[in-house]
Order: C-alpha cells, then structure tokens, then sequence
C-alpha cells in the first residue's frame, strides 16, 4: 500500500483522510490474485471520543443506509431505515433484494463496528460485512468477504 493521509486536529478533533493504492504484482504460480491487482482506496478516520454510543449526534442515528456493492454482487445491495438506540441495538430495517430478505444479527461491537450477515443472491452463501463507523459524521466504511471476491460496504 502506498498513499497519502492528511491528519487534521483543527477544533480539538484529530480526523484524517486520504487515498492509498493497494497493488498485488501477478505472478501466475500464486492460488489467489495470480493476475495481480490494483485498487484505489478512499481513507477516512477520526479519534475515538469517550462514549460508548457510536454515533455522538442523535439526529444522525435514524434512516441510515447500508450498500453493499462489487465484489460478485450483479447489482447493489441496499440496507435501508436503520436506526441505531442508546444501547447501541439496531432496529427498524429493510433490503430492496427480495431474494436476500432482511439482514440478520446486524448489531454494533464495543469496538463500533457496525457488523451483519446477508445472502449473497449471486452465490446463495451467507456472506458478512464489518462498517468501522466515524462517530463525528455518522459515516462508516467497510467490506465484505465472499467465496472469491470482496466487496464494499457503505453506511450513510
């Protein structure tokens, strides 16, 4: 990996960002990746504030998003009307892939990972998905892995 991020402490608050390129040479004897690749990558952080509620503003934990997307999906997954209680449960949400039905076990660890499990309709295998979620804008970005791609995950 290789990149530049930016480290900002402005207001008392140390956030971050930037973009990194991810790049695996092909060498054609290896089992994973022997074509190799290359894959731009959007950094975003922040320091963690003393609370053990992930998202510090209340007006920004009601009809989140979840989309998951790439990797072997033929089209997006979307993950819709989350909200997310003082006891860091998560509640009240749909999908728009009648195939996968709703998300199961999706829930927030100690660490604010929002964490769930879907179907892939591509594959039929269950697949999970991990969000690191910023407290100061209520965003978080993630991935999940399948049989033979991974993917993104996006909480908005």
């Amino acid at each position: 990996m290789l990149g530049y991020v930016t480290i900002n402490t402005n207001g008392g608050a140390t956030n971050l960002s930037g973009k990194v390129v991810w790049t695996k040479l092909a060498v054609p004897t290896n089992s994973y990746y022997p074509q190799g690749f290359s894959d731009s990558l959007d950094v975003l952080g922040a320091g963690m504030l003393s609370t053990t509620y992930p998202i510090t503003d209340s007006a920004h934990t009601n009809n989140l998003t979840v989309t998951l997307a790439d990797g072997d999906l033929a089209t997006p997954i979307n993950i819709t009307g989350i909200w997310i209680d003082k006891s860091n449960q998560v509640r009240g949400y749909s999908t728009n892939s009648p195939g996968v039905g709703s998300p199961s076990n999706l829930r927030i660890s100690p660490g604010h990972l929002l964490t769930g499990l879907f179907v892939n309709p591509t594959t039929g295998l269950t697949n999970t998905f991990q969000i690191g979620i910023n407290q100061i804008t209520s965003e978080g970005f993630g991935e999940f892995t399948s049989a033979t791609n991974s993917g993104t995950a996006h909480l908005h």
